[in-house]
């Protein structure tokens, strides 16, 4: 088009037309320009998350061709496009969109028909629902008739209500009736308003009963709203709207469990629960509030010794993090009321604050079989054996572990100056199964939805697939994600299957060169680039964490925003090569804020600087124990896995490791911290 458009300029300036001539010709012109770059963006809508790199083959050109047909609505194009398709795995997928764009226009029958073949199908989940929510408000007897025929996951609290509140008329509340409409009742929130006339007419009927609001109340204060308390308060006998009114009162704000001498009295036997939330939540706002309030509980409460044993764990647990007074007797106390394993990992680290390295070693060794599992307890046991002078046992043990794949592992293998183990099996591909699993049609409509950059469909068909397959196949499956460079899906397969010890297919390489050149111009470790990459994405581009960070590194858009001074749209941040860089750049800045320890950027990564900051220990300690005693759990084993996993990296790199075994010794405070950064001990940046 723009060659028609230069030639026509280049024609009229050479034959001299009139003004006329030129005003029409510059209409004709504007229009062309206009579709052309209408054109342009409606593909670009269509390819946003592809690498542009990438080329489509004829039959996905006229998939996505037709899908954009559809979205325009033009029915016409739709059914050219279908005939060139009858063969192409993704044909279901574009009946789908057909049948959705145009349900309302099209003969019922035709759509049910469509329903009827993928019944029962999550493929379909979506469309049916629609169907039915249109039926709803239109058809009463083809309504109920499809309600009946939906899984009732698919389907929404207005719709079940719309059901079942066609039925009143004639109904009478039955068993199977009231426990239906109290499910639906049960909500932290208040339900849509088509639930009002089946809520009024069960209340009528009975259904509502005191326990029941009671238990709802519950769910609201630990849930939900507690403005909707009060309103459920309303509802109880004047008797049990004190307890109601409690409950609010708790859930607002957990300080007012102190005031307990003001109704301890009040429903005995329904007070536990409030009691139970008020004073678990108080715990982690005003632990020394909390100590005071569950020291004064009157014995009328008759807690049971599970709830105790709660209680005093997480007292001991929230005392334990910031090593405050009184710990240990609260660990011991809990400790005699249960045990946990969390109460076990947060006894352990107080002994490992403390380097009571006899304390560690019978306190392991008196663990009853179910807590003494992992890695953890063998490594710090053997290194307590070792601090207290038995050596050939901590050998021993270092030797055991040393044969696993994992930080505790790798942190083995240190201690006896050894290499790590990395246990390498690869699988082995057996021809006549992998022609068996590439003939299956899920895989099939999956290459195809991976390879147009609809991954999210792709990854249902992935699912479909294997669901199908047995361990062995599971794992030949895995090596066809791989190949296809589909990481993601290769390395949860692998995992899935058995086949955790292919470390060349469970920790790929790719994007090589775009990794290589933020490691050089910020002066990273690629291994250690590798590594974040591998926990945060697994290295899926289209990454989205529940907090919204995106990408391969996982990044947040206001992070990315406050790093490149300009918004960053989520297309950016799922193109590898940005993602990549902008994570990359981002651990060069955390060098200004904790220093270039490359533990301490690891966990800033994961949660922030300000929070590793807060962590440091005001008193010098080992960066292993550090570690240890992070008080976030999802960041002390995101610290460890990154670690161990750029030590994989590392091997397949054939390069020395980021974190040196000497790290282990050293040491971490808020002063080194701070000394470090005034002295500008930091990589220039």
């Amino acid at each position: 088009m723009w060659l028609i458009i230069g030639n026509s300029i280049r024609y009229l300036v050479v034959k001299q037309c009139s003004y006329n001539q030129l005003t029409i010709f510059g209409v004709v012109l504007s229009v062309l320009i206009i579709s052309t770059l209408f054109c342009v963006q409606a593909k670009n809508i269509e390819v946003q998350t592809r690498d542009s790199s990438l080329k489509y083959s004829p039959q996905q050109t006229i998939y996505l061709e037709a899908q954009a047909a559809i979205a325009q609505g033009q029915q016409q194009a739709y059914w050219t496009y279908r005939k060139q398709l009858l063969d192409y795995p993704l044909l279901p997928y574009l009946e789908r969109s057909y049948y959705t764009q145009f349900m309302r226009s099209l003969p019922s029958s035709v759509v049910e028909a469509f329903l009827l073949r993928y019944s029962g199908d999550d493929f379909v989940k979506g469309l049916q629902f629609r169907y039915i929510a249109y039926l709803s408000t239109r058809d009463r007897d083809r309504f109920q008739h499809w309600y009946r025929l939906t899984p009732t996951s698919w389907l929404n609290a207005p719709l079940h209500c719309r059901y079942l509140t066609d039925e009143l008329a004639t109904a009478t509340l039955t068993p199977e009736l009231d426990l239906a409409i109290n499910r639906l009742w049960q909500h932290p929130r208040s339900q849509d308003a088509a639930c009002d006339d089946l809520f009024n007419w069960w209340q009528k009927q009975g259904g509502m009963t005191a326990q029941r609001i009671l238990a709802r109340i519950k769910l609201v204060a630990t849930k939900g709203e507690p403005r909707l308390i009060v309103y459920l308060t309303r509802q109880l006998p004047q008797t049990l709207q004190p307890l109601g009114q409690i409950w609010g009162q708790v859930a607002n704000s957990a300080g007012y469990i102190s005031r307990i001498e003001r109704w301890q009295d009040i429903a005995t036997p329904d007070i536990a629960p409030v009691v139970m939330l008020g004073l678990t939540r108080l715990i982690w706002s005003d632990v020394q509030q909390a100590i005071a309030t569950y020291q004064a509980l009157p014995d009328t409460l008759s807690l049971t010794q599970a709830q105790h044993f709660e209680l005093v764990k997480t007292i001991a647990i929230r005392l334990s993090l910031y090593d405050e007074s009184d710990t240990q007797r609260w660990l011991d106390r809990a400790a005699s009321l249960g045990m946990s394993n969390d109460l076990r990992d947060w006894q352990l680290s107080h002994y490992i604050r403390h380097q009571r390295w006899a304390a560690i070693d019978q306190f392991i060794s008196q663990l009853q079989a179910p807590y003494q599992q992992g890695g953890r307890l063998l490594y710090w046991q053997a290194r307590a054996n070792r601090e207290l002078g038995l050596s050939q046992l901590a050998q021993q043990q270092f030797r055991q572990l040393a044969q696993e794949r994992h930080y505790y592992g790798f942190k083995a293998s240190d201690a006896l100056s050894t290499p790590i183990s990395l246990n390498e099996m690869s699988v082995v591909v057996d021809p006549q199964t992998r022609a068996l699993i590439m003939a299956n049609p899920h895989l099939k409509m999956a290459q195809e939805l991976f390879a147009i950059g609809h991954f999210r469909s792709a990854r249902y068909q992935w699912r479909r697939l294997l669901n199908t397959l047995n361990d062995e196949q599971g794992k030949q499956a895995g090596v066809i994600a791989y190949e296809m460079q589909w990481y993601d899906r290769g390395i949860y397969a692998m995992a899935e299957f058995g086949m955790s010890h292919d470390v060349q297919r469970r920790f790929p390489m790719p994007f090589k060169a775009e990794f290589y050149a933020v490691s050089k111009q910020y002066q990273h470790a690629t291994s250690w680039l590798y590594a974040i990459a591998r926990r945060e994405s697994a290295f899926a581009i289209d990454a989205r964490s529940v907090a919204n960070a995106r990408g391969l590194m996982q990044l947040l858009p206001n992070t990315a925003q406050y790093l490149r001074k300009r918004a960053v749209s989520n297309t950016q941040l799922t193109d590898p090569a940005n993602n990549i860089a902008l994570g990359g750049e981002y651990l060069a800045y955390l060098s200004s804020k904790v220093s270039d320890n490359i533990v301490l950027r690891t966990a800033a990564y994961n949660a922030g600087w300000r929070n590793v900051q807060q962590w440091l220990p005001d008193k010098a300690m080992p960066m292993d124990h550090w570690i240890e005693l992070i008080p976030f759990k999802e960041t002390r084993e995101y610290v460890k896995a990154v670690i161990a996993y750029e030590r994989i990296y590392a091997e397949q790199l054939q390069r020395q490791p980021a974190t040196f075994p000497k790290h282990a010794s050293q040491f971490v405070s808020s002063a080194i911290l701070t000394a470090h950064l005034e002295t500008g001990t930091l990589s220039a940046r």
